[in-house]
């Protein structure tokens, strides 16, 4: 017998998703047995005069997947779609969430530790006696009001009273210099 055989054929720009639930529709509806041909015979890729997509090319070399057996379409596709675009960012996401804590940490701390600079060098000044006691108490005094209003978690408040008891240390040296 002679005969022709039908080719299933689609432009170029077809999305791939569309490619995949066509040749399955094909498959369900015609790939049984029949007068003319025998069960898996249609589609096929067998006597193509076009070439075949990449999509296509997989379609027939794999089975299709355990999840695409059991799971609805539109479940798959979103999968899938986790699978492209979500496993890549989270793998990009966790050398970042790795360093949060410390980055968090890091920033609080400083926000700390920014003062001691500033205390550093009334101490300084107040331990070579330069200049006048009541000019770096009343600098002092504005530098433990900005510290005052600082809002720090509870976890770090350790660091926060340890920088409340050094300004209370050169204060006392203050005030022990101006007793003088």
């Amino acid at each position: 017998m002679l005969a022709v055989a039908a080719n299933l054929v689609a432009v170029e720009e077809i999305h791939p998703v569309v490619i995949d639930l066509m040749l399955e529709g094909a498959r369900k509806v015609h790939g049984g047995a029949g007068l003319f041909q025998r069960a898996g015979e249609f589609p096929a890729p067998l006597d193509l005069d076009l070439p075949l997509s990449p999509d296509a090319e997989r379609f027939y070399r794999a089975s299709p997947s355990l999840l695409r057996r059991y799971v609805p379409y539109w479940l798959v596709v979103w999968v899938n779609r986790f699978i492209v675009v979500g496993i890549p960012l989270l793998i990009l996401a966790i050398p970042f969430v790795r360093y949060v804590p410390a980055v968090y940490r890091w920033s609080t701390r400083r926000r700390v530790y920014r003062w001691y600079g500033e205390l550093k060098t009334i101490e300084d000044a107040v331990r070579r006696r330069e200049g006048d006691a009541a000019t770096h108490l009343a600098r002092l005094e504005r530098l433990a009001d900005r510290v005052d209003r600082l809002h720090i978690p509870h976890a770090y408040a350790g660091e926060l009273f340890a920088l409340l008891l050094h300004i209370k240390l050169v204060r006392d040296m203050l005030r022990e210099w101006a007793a003088k």
